[in-house]
Protein backbone atom coordinates (compact mmCIF):
# COMPACT_ATOMS: atom_id res chain seq x y z
CA UNK A 1 0.00 0.00 0.00
CA UNK A 2 1.17 3.32 -1.13
CA UNK A 3 1.23 5.91 1.77
CA UNK A 4 -1.97 8.73 1.36
CA UNK A 5 -3.25 6.26 -1.03
CA UNK A 6 -7.47 5.12 -0.31
CA UNK A 7 -7.25 2.34 1.94
CA UNK A 8 -8.76 -0.86 -1.01
CA UNK A 9 -9.68 -3.93 1.14
CA UNK A 10 -10.73 -6.90 -0.80
CA UNK A 11 -14.33 -6.94 -0.54
CA UNK A 12 -16.59 -10.01 -1.70
CA UNK A 13 -17.43 -8.06 -4.98
CA UNK A 14 -14.36 -7.27 -6.36
CA UNK A 15 -11.28 -9.24 -7.23
CA UNK A 16 -7.83 -8.62 -6.66
CA UNK A 17 -7.37 -8.04 -10.67
CA UNK A 18 -9.52 -5.08 -10.23
CA UNK A 19 -7.72 -3.31 -7.16
CA UNK A 20 -4.28 -4.20 -9.11
CA UNK A 21 -6.30 -1.95 -12.47
CA UNK A 22 -7.18 0.81 -9.73
CA UNK A 23 -3.14 1.18 -7.75
CA UNK A 24 -1.61 0.97 -11.04
CA UNK A 25 -4.31 3.78 -12.94
CA UNK A 26 -3.66 5.90 -9.65
CA UNK A 27 0.01 5.50 -10.07
CA UNK A 28 0.17 6.35 -14.05
CA UNK A 29 -2.16 9.16 -13.30
CA UNK A 30 -0.17 10.48 -10.54
CA UNK A 31 2.58 10.82 -12.48
CA UNK A 32 1.54 12.51 -15.09
CA UNK A 33 1.06 16.29 -14.91
CA UNK A 34 5.23 16.07 -14.98
CA UNK A 35 4.61 14.27 -17.95
CA UNK A 36 2.54 16.51 -19.45
CA UNK A 37 5.09 19.52 -18.37
CA UNK A 38 8.05 17.96 -20.05
CA UNK A 39 6.00 17.06 -23.22
CA UNK A 40 4.78 20.83 -23.77
CA UNK A 41 8.15 22.21 -22.82
CA UNK A 42 10.16 19.61 -24.80
CA UNK A 43 8.17 20.34 -28.10
CA UNK A 44 8.21 24.30 -27.64
CA UNK A 45 12.09 24.38 -27.49
CA UNK A 46 11.62 21.69 -30.29
CA UNK A 47 9.47 23.88 -32.36
CA UNK A 48 11.60 27.17 -31.69
CA UNK A 49 14.85 25.60 -32.25
CA UNK A 50 13.67 23.98 -35.84
CA UNK A 51 11.77 27.13 -36.85
CA UNK A 52 14.26 28.30 -39.28
CA UNK A 53 14.75 24.86 -41.24
CA UNK A 54 11.19 23.84 -41.22
CA UNK A 55 7.54 24.73 -42.53
CA UNK A 56 6.68 27.25 -39.88
CA UNK A 57 2.62 26.69 -40.81
CA UNK A 58 3.40 23.00 -40.17
CA UNK A 59 5.57 23.92 -37.17
CA UNK A 60 2.92 25.57 -35.55
CA UNK A 61 0.10 23.22 -36.73
CA UNK A 62 2.17 20.52 -35.14
CA UNK A 63 2.33 22.08 -31.75
CA UNK A 64 -1.22 23.13 -31.47
CA UNK A 65 -2.54 19.43 -32.21
CA UNK A 66 0.16 18.18 -29.00
CA UNK A 67 -1.43 21.10 -26.94
CA UNK A 68 -4.93 19.65 -28.51
CA UNK A 69 -3.48 16.02 -27.46
CA UNK A 70 -1.78 17.76 -23.72
CA UNK A 71 -5.29 19.45 -22.68
CA UNK A 72 -7.32 16.74 -23.51
CA UNK A 73 -4.92 14.10 -21.21
CA UNK A 74 -5.02 17.18 -18.38
CA UNK A 75 -9.17 16.56 -18.60
CA UNK A 76 -8.73 13.15 -18.46
CA UNK A 77 -6.61 14.13 -15.01
CA UNK A 78 -8.78 16.09 -13.37
CA UNK A 79 -11.36 13.79 -14.19
CA UNK A 80 -9.81 11.14 -12.54
CA UNK A 81 -8.97 13.46 -9.64
CA UNK A 82 -12.54 14.14 -9.15
CA UNK A 83 -13.69 10.63 -9.16
CA UNK A 84 -11.24 9.70 -7.31
CA UNK A 85 -12.33 12.04 -4.45
CA UNK A 86 -15.99 10.73 -4.41
CA UNK A 87 -14.81 7.06 -4.53
CA UNK A 88 -12.20 4.78 -3.66
CA UNK A 89 -13.34 2.61 -6.76
CA UNK A 90 -14.39 4.93 -10.26
CA UNK A 91 -16.35 3.00 -12.20
CA UNK A 92 -15.20 4.37 -15.45
CA UNK A 93 -12.27 2.33 -17.20
CA UNK A 94 -9.41 4.96 -16.07
CA UNK A 95 -6.25 2.74 -17.17
CA UNK A 96 -7.82 2.35 -20.66
CA UNK A 97 -8.31 6.21 -21.13
CA UNK A 98 -4.35 6.47 -19.77
CA UNK A 99 -3.73 4.66 -22.50
CA UNK A 100 -5.34 6.10 -25.32
CA UNK A 101 -3.80 9.34 -23.99
CA UNK A 102 -0.26 8.28 -24.11
CA UNK A 103 -1.48 6.79 -27.25
CA UNK A 104 -2.24 9.35 -28.95
CA UNK A 105 0.52 11.97 -27.82
CA UNK A 106 3.32 8.55 -28.85
CA UNK A 107 1.28 9.21 -32.41
CA UNK A 108 1.59 13.31 -32.53
CA UNK A 109 5.61 13.22 -31.54
CA UNK A 110 5.79 10.46 -34.52
CA UNK A 111 4.07 12.96 -37.11
CA UNK A 112 6.42 15.45 -36.15
CA UNK A 113 9.31 13.05 -36.92
CA UNK A 114 7.97 11.93 -39.93
CA UNK A 115 6.29 15.56 -41.17
CA UNK A 116 9.17 18.02 -40.33
CA UNK A 117 12.45 16.25 -40.29
CA UNK A 118 15.01 18.86 -41.50
CA UNK A 119 16.51 16.62 -44.05
CA UNK A 120 19.04 19.17 -44.98
CA UNK A 121 20.79 20.09 -41.52
CA UNK A 122 22.36 17.60 -39.91
CA UNK A 123 22.84 19.71 -36.78
CA UNK A 124 18.89 19.83 -36.30
CA UNK A 125 18.22 16.41 -37.03
CA UNK A 126 20.82 15.77 -34.07
CA UNK A 127 18.93 18.09 -31.99
CA UNK A 128 15.96 16.21 -32.59
CA UNK A 129 17.07 12.89 -31.97
CA UNK A 130 18.11 14.13 -28.52
CA UNK A 131 14.70 15.44 -27.74
CA UNK A 132 13.08 11.90 -28.93
CA UNK A 133 15.35 10.31 -27.34
CA UNK A 134 14.59 12.10 -23.97
CA UNK A 135 10.92 11.65 -24.72
CA UNK A 136 11.04 8.18 -24.98
CA UNK A 137 13.07 7.34 -22.13
CA UNK A 138 10.61 9.71 -19.75
CA UNK A 139 7.63 7.58 -21.06
CA UNK A 140 9.63 4.46 -20.31
CA UNK A 141 10.42 6.08 -16.65
CA UNK A 142 6.56 7.22 -15.79
CA UNK A 143 5.10 4.14 -17.29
Amino acid sequence: MIPGRHSTEIKPDQSKDILLQEEVSGLLYDGLPSALFANALLATLLVFAQWPVINPIAASGWLVLLGVVLVVRIVMYLSYRRLRAVSASPKMDLLQQFRLGAIATGVVWGVHVLLLFPAENIAHQVFLVFVIAGISSGAITSL
